[in-house]
Order: structure tokens, then C-alpha cells, then sequence
């Protein structure tokens, strides 16, 4: 036990590794263009962040784009129907939409053979956007919430 003691550098042990390191990094805040040439950096970070979310948000918006125009081209209830199969293997494909459409899909209430013409139409016991928002897509974007992390990390770097 006390050779764990032993090991542990003392206060004053701290203060000289502080000294040591810590101090010519502060001495390096005393030329003119380390400010001006660290608020770039954290400039050119942060663009590039945001370059990298526009492109991800616009490759969402393509994805789930492609999935509403298709549910757009139903003109009513009853072209709905003949229309469910191309609309399960798209959603199925989607990587955004898929879980969402399992969840949905599965409160549909699809008509019987023995249903009346009147009534051969695809019911919902839910309405959709309990099912398709961004929680359900998985569209939580967590790294992008940790930019502002980064760029006060980059900051105090």
C-alpha cells in the first residue's frame, strides 16, 4: 500500500509539470497572430461542419423526397389499393422510412374480397404522423448536436 504512495507526485511536482507545459502555451497567446490565426481555424471548422450537415440533410430530404411524390401520384382512396405494392418495396428500400412504414403499415386495414365496392379501400386505425416524424425516421441527428462541442473544444485547443 505504500508504494502506491510512493508513486503520487507530490503538489509541488504538479505545479512544476504545469509550469513545464502548460506555460509555453500561454507565452505562444502573446504573439499578434495566434489570435487572429486560431479564430480562422474555428471559422474553417465550423464551415466545414456545416458543409458536411447541408450535404447529409440534402441527401435526407432527396431520400424521403422520392418516397412523397410517390404517395403524391395517388389521385384517390381507390387507386390506393392497386397502388400498395409499389409502395411497400419503396418504403421497404428507404432507410429513413423503413422503420416507420412497418409501424404504419401495420394499423392499416386492407379490404377483404368480400367487401363491397363501395367500401374496397384501404382504412388506417392511426393517423400517419404518429408514425412518420423525425423520432420515428431516426432523424435524431446526434453528431450534429456535438458540433458546438467541437468548435469550444477546437476553441480551448
Amino acid at each position: 500500500m505504500q508504494a502506491i504512495f510512493e508513486r503520487v507526485p507530490s503538489f509541488l511536482d504538479l505545479g512544476a509539470w504545469t509550469r513545464e507545459h502548460i506555460l509555453p502555451l500561454f507565452i505562444l497567446f502573446r504573439n499578434d497572430d495566434v489570435a487572429p490565426a486560431l479564430a480562422f481555424s474555428i471559422f474553417g471548422f465550423a464551415v466545414v461542419l456545416c458543409v458536411i450537415f447541408l450535404t447529409y440533410s440534402r441527401f435526407i430530404c432527396i431520400q424521403v423526397g422520392r418516397q412523397t411524390r410517390l404517395i403524391r401520384r395517388i389521385k384517390d382512396r381507390s387507386t390506393l389499393l392497386a397502388a400498395m405494392p409499389e409502395i411497400e418495396r419503396s418504403m421497404l428500400r428507404s432507410r429513413y422510412l423503413r422503420h416507420s412504414w412497418k409501424k404504419f403499415r401495420e394499423t392499416l386495414i386492407e379490404p377483404t374480397p368480400d367487401d363491397s365496392p363501395t367500401t374496397n379501400m384501404i382504412r388506417n386505425t392511426a393517423r400517419p404522423q404518429v408514425y412518420f416524424n423525425t423520432v420515428e425516421a431516426g432523424l435524431r441527428f446526434s453528431l450534429f448536436r456535438t458540433f458546438p462541442i467541437f468548435l469550444l473544444a477546437w476553441a480551448c485547443y
